[in-house]
């Protein structure tokens, strides 16, 4: 199977984004999760039936296993934490495909093409969080909070601190999930009724192939943490960068 012109579109995007960061212009870095969620939604939105047919013959909906050492670059016997799970599984909702966590890994269900989109998002903001959050720890070491939280809870300041930055990476993942949420529905507001039905089309897809490969599938409960302060700051920040915001990661 040749290799879909929207995911060759999505490579070059990856490779302009890589340049971006490498030159030190991570303002234009940062709105890259926002052109690969556009050009998925408006390239769907915009099918001819011809299109769509064809698409529905070269890409099916299908299952891929993805090990969390290639998920996050890091080998790990650990099962993957929440906040990666939240974060995956709001890239791939994004990207009209659907996220099952198993074992030590992911299962991503969808179309080839939309499966590519959902990998370089979830890169891209994992990266995001991975280089601002020890960053951040470090800042909240300095703060009135953070006296204060030593205070009530009497455990020593490493402690703390990483208790910060796991607060941070989940606030950060739930702020991402609310505004790609928000996104996807602005940019499918105003469309076309053919348009919408090819939405439509592919979610009765999705949803079919997740009944046949996941009949027992539950959903999981909300996630928590003890890291309060962390989780405020991560919000914080996940609702103003990565997407479609001007906000620097260096600021």
């Amino acid at each position: 199977m040749t290799e879909p012109r929207i995911v060759e579109k999505l490579r070059k995007l990856v490779e302009h984004e890589r340049s971006a960061r490498g030159i030190g212009n991570l303002e234009e870095a940062e709105t890259f999760a926002a052109k690969i969620q556009e050009l998925l939604v408006r390239h769907k939105l915009e099918m001819s039936d011809v299109e769509y047919r064809a698409e529905e013959e070269d890409e099916p909906v299908l299952k891929e296993f993805i090990p969390a050492e290639e998920w996050t670059g890091v080998s790990s016997t650990l099962r993957l934490k929440n906040w990666i799970g939240i974060l995956v599984a709001t890239v791939a909702k994004a990207n009209f495909c659907q996220a099952v966590r198993s074992g030590k890994g992911i299962y991503l269900v969808g179309r080839q093409s939309d499966r590519e989109a959902s990998k370089l998002m979830f890169q891209h903001l994992y990266e995001i969080a991975l280089e601002v959050a020890p960053r951040e720890a470090q800042a909240y070491t300095t703060t009135d909070q953070f006296l204060r939280d030593s205070l009530m809870s009497g455990q020593p300041g490493s402690v703390l601190k990483r208790t910060f930055q796991s607060g941070w990476k989940l606030g950060y993942a739930s702020a991402l999930h609310k505004r790609l949420e928000a996104k996807r529905g602005q940019l499918l507001a105003g469309a076309g009724e053919q348009g919408l039905i090819r939405i439509n089309q592919l979610e009765r897809s999705l949803e079919e192939a997740i009944k046949l490969h996941f009949p027992s599938l539950r959903k999981g409960g909300a996630a928590r943490t003890k890291g309060v302060s962390g989780y405020r700051a991560g919000q914080k920040y996940g609702s103003e960068v990565g997407i479609n915001s001007r906000k620097r990661l260096g600021a």
